[in-house]
Parts: C-alpha cells; sequence; structure tokens
C-alpha cells in the first residue's frame, strides 16, 4: 500500500488540492464546513460535529455522509482519488478496505455484490445524518423544480455552443457542476440527490449520453435523441456502434440476417460485444434502431427473438449476456432477465 493514505493532501476552499502543511488543519476545514471539493456543506454549518475524526479514512468517510453517497467502495475509492494525490492505482480494493479496517471510527463489511464488494460505514453517525440518496428510487421531486431544471437546460442550448453546454463527465461529474452554479431550483440537494436527479433527467429525456465524448449533454444534442428518432422511423442508426465499419457504410443487417448472424455468434456472449462481434463476422451493422428498438438489450428481448435466445446477467459482474436457446450454459451462474423491456 505504501504511504498514500497517510499522506494524503487536505482540500483548499475552492479546490480540489493542498499540500502537507494542510494536513493538520483538516479538523479545522470540517468545522467549517468544507467537504471533499472544497464547497460548503449542503446541511448547515452548525449541526456539523466539532471534529471529524482522527484519521483521514474517517473523514473521506465522513464526506461521503455529507454528500448523501452511499460509502461503498468504489465511492470511497473514487472519494481519496479526488481527494489526494493518490492514483487509481494506488488505491487498490484490498488496500482501501485494510486501511478502513485500521480506522476504530468505521465498520467495514465486506459484500458478495460485485458493485459494492465492500460498504463502510462510520459506526456513530453525524447528527446532521439522515439518510443516504437511493438511485432506485422513483422520483419524488416537485414538478416545479423539473419544470425549472428543463426551462434551464433548454436555456443553455438557445444561448450556448455544443461545447459549452455540455458536461465533459459522467453522472457524478454532472451533479458536481449542477451543484457548483447553486441553481436556485437545486437549493437544498445533497450531492447524492443531485446524482439521483441527473439520472431521472436522463430517463426524463432532459438530459442524455454522447458516447464519443463520453459527456452529458442537453437531450437533443444526444445519442439518446438520434437513436428515438431513428428507432420511431425504422432507420439504421450508426451511433454507439463501436466498430470501423460503422465509418465505411456497411450493409445493415435484415431481421432474418439478424436471426442466423446471432446463433453464429456462440452459445454465451457479452451483449457488450455483440455489435462488434457481429461486424466482424458477418461485415453487417447491426442497428437495433432498424428494428424498432433504443437498445441492443431490448432488441435482444424483443419477442420476435423468442426462439433464437435469451438474456441473462451474470452473477459474478452483472454484465448482461445473451444466451442462444437450447445452450447448454451454468443456469447457475446465471440469473434470468425479464424478455418484456417495458
Amino acid at each position: 500500500m505504501g504511504d498514500w493514505g497517510r499522506n494524503y493532501r487536505a482540500p483548499r476552499n475552492g479546490d480540489r488540492g493542498g499540500d502537507q502543511r494542510n494536513k493538520a488543519n483538516w479538523p479545522q476545514r470540517a468545522r467549517a464546513g468544507v467537504t471533499s471539493g472544497g464547497y460548503a456543506a449542503s446541511r448547515p454549518s452548525q449541526n456539523q460535529p466539532a471534529e471529524c475524526g482522527y484519521g483521514p479514512m474517517h473523514w473521506f468517510v465522513w464526506t461521503l455522509y455529507i454528500d448523501e453517497i452511499e460509502p461503498d467502495l468504489p465511492a470511497v475509492q473514487a472519494r481519496i482519488v479526488e481527494m489526494t494525490k493518490c492514483t487509481d492505482e494506488e488505491a487498490t480494493e484490498e488496500a482501501v478496505i485494510a486501511w478502513g479496517e485500521r480506522d476504530e471510527k468505521i465498520k467495514v463489511t465486506r459484500s458478495d455484490d460485485p458493485h459494492i464488494k465492500a460498504e463502510f460505514r462510520l459506526k456513530e453517525a453525524p447528527p446532521f445524518f439522515f439518510k443516504f440518496a437511493n438511485f432506485n428510487d422513483d422520483d419524488c421531486y416537485p414538478p416545479v423544480m423539473w419544470e425549472k431544471f428543463a426551462t434551464w437546460v433548454e436555456k443553455r442550448v438557445q444561448t450556448m455552443s455544443p461545447e459549452e453546454r455540455a458536461f465533459t463527465s459522467g453522472r457524478y461529474g454532472c451533479a458536481r457542476a449542477l451543484q457548483f452554479l447553486h441553481l436556485e431550483f437545486f437549493e437544498g440537494y445533497s450531492l447524492g440527490q443531485l446524482c439521483h436527479i441527473v439520472n431521472l433527467a436522463v430517463q426524463k429525456k432532459i438530459l442524455g449520453y454522447l458516447a464519443r465524448k463520453k459527456w452529458l449533454v442537453p437531450y437533443r444534442d444526444s445519442d439518446n435523441a438520434e437513436k428515438d428518432d431513428a428507432a420511431k422511423k425504422t432507420l439504421p442508426s450508426r451511433t454507439g456502434v463501436g466498430d470501423e465499419l460503422a465509418c465505411e457504410g456497411a450493409p445493415v443487417a435484415t431481421w432474418e440476417e439478424l436471426r442466423e448472424g446471432l446463433k453464429g455468434l456462440g452459445n454465451l456472449v457479452l451483449v457488450a460485444q455483440i455489435k462488434r462481434s457481429y461486424a466482424r463476422k458477418f461485415s453487417k451493422l447491426l442497428s437495433e434502431t432498424t428494428f424498432g428498438h433504443t437498445s441492443l438489450l431490448n432488441l435482444l428481448r424483443d419477442e420476435r427473438l423468442v426462439d433464437v435466445c435469451e438474456c441473462r446477467q451474470r452473477k459474478f459482474d452483472w454484465q448482461h449476456v445473451m444466451v442462444l436457446v437450447g445452450s447448454d450454459v451454468n443456469e447457475e451462474e446465471l440469473i434470468p432477465v425479464d424478455r418484456n423491456p417495458g
């Protein structure tokens, strides 16, 4: 592990960094209400404890409590990298878990869930803490907030260039940027809640993804919008194909070619690899929008393919796989997926 866990730099007010001279000042910064990114906590500062703990690991977990982001292993790893000079290669799973287990104020529980792997909990929750944001929850936000958010996004479309109005990062980075903008309709929401709002905004077609640049953008600028339009017209979309054939005008697979082609890819194939494998093996473009779907997973669950393939999730990493009907596979390692895309 080296000494990366002991030589972190506390965040300066207004930035993400610092130096070793700041190390002794992190309790004072906690008292001042400064959290992981150098911004003031969304909870009132007088409700924060006078000290946030005795060790830096406790500090990282404490900031996640402030943000109402559940401190599972990936979240803690990301927060450590965000706040320190530590790299992803240094903040390994075992190193972070071992560091947490040495902190007397933290309880670390290992998990069989491949997305979580371990949970970090403060043995004594801060007095300001209510609950972690749940990204699986339904929309619990007022309609007026959504109206104002949608209006704000549309105004950006009208007044900014595509590059200026994009959020050049994923869900977390977009939520962080929205928090820094201090928008009145998001007042009082934690960073965790804003991550949930960004998730829902994609579902509501306020925001969308631009895969080639890994951006979150206004819906009308997104791959989602292009694919929705193509699916309505049952036209091919070359968005997110993931193969050079998309740029070469390769012919698009028909229903019969799709059915026969899927049978030739193997008994069990990762859904994420199907388009590339299909293009390379058959020199054809597999475009789900041609068949009226906006995602490959939904296409594979189409009733018209019921005699060809089924979808499953692997238990050890939760990735979706396509399984050919009648294949001899280890069903104990797979979880069924509902065929109805709705």
